[in-house]
C-alpha cells in the first residue's frame, strides 16, 4: 500500500499493540499465515486482527473478511488480488511484454 493514500485514511490516533496483547496478535496472524500456506505461484493474506481492529474502529466492517492475495508466474504474469464475500477485485499483469518507460519528468535533465 502506498504510505501517502495510508496516511490519508487511517487516523493520527491509532494504537499500536505492545508487550502480551502484540505477541497474542502475532501469533494469531501467524496461525492465520501458517492456516493458509499458499504455493510457490500464490499466497494469500487475510485480514490480520490489528487490520480488523482498524476497519472496525473506521466503521467499515464490510472489510473484515479481506483476503489480499498475490500470484507470480516468473517471466509470465503477475495477479494483485483483493477478494471477499460478494467483491473480487483481481488485477492480472502480463510479463511476457516489456512495456517502455514513460517521458522524463518535467524539468529532468539527462546527463
Amino acid at each position: 500500500m502506498n504510505s501517502t493514500i495510508s496516511k490519508s485514511i487511517i487516523p493520527a490516533a491509532v494504537a499500536v499493540p505492545r508487550g502480551a496483547e502484540w505477541a497474542a496478535s502475532l501469533a494469531s496472524s501467524l496461525a492465520d499465515s501458517l492456516a493458509r500456506a499458499g504455493t510457490a505461484v500464490r499466497q494469500e493474506f487475510p485480514a490480520d486482527p490489528e487490520t480488523k481492529d482498524l476497519f472496525t474502529r473506521l466503521n467499515l466492517p464490510v472489510s473484515l473478511p479481506n483476503v489480499w492475495a498475490m500470484e507470480i508466474e516468473s517471466g509470465k504474469r503477475f495477479v494483485y488480488e483483493l477478494a471477499r464475500p460478494g467483491r473480487l477485485f483481481r488485477v492480472e499483469f502480463d510479463l511476457t511484454r516489456e512495456v517502455p518507460p514513460p517521458p522524463a519528468p518535467w524539468g529532468h535533465e539527462v546527463k
